[in-house]
């Protein structure tokens, strides 16, 4: 039987491979306060390409007003 050392661990290498080129966030929302934006957001079929087109037109707008103010 092989040695477990050998042998080669997917999991590992997968988690590795996350931590190296992955950024992971996690949000909470409270169901009392926030209820508007988890409906809201139920509606989304990506929430992860819903919250980084959120964050590129924000980025966008500073840019603008940046310009703007120069």
């Amino acid at each position: 039987m092989a040695d477990k050392k050998s042998r080669f661990d997917q999991n590992a290498y997968i988690r590795n491979y996350q931590k190296e080129n992955h950024y992971r966030l996690s949000v909470v929302f409270s169901k009392k306060y926030d209820s508007d934006l988890i409906d809201h957001l139920k509606t989304k079929q990506s929430k992860s390409e819903y919250v980084k087109k959120l964050i590129r037109s924000d980025m966008n707008r500073d840019d603008d007003s940046e310009e703007q103010s120069e």
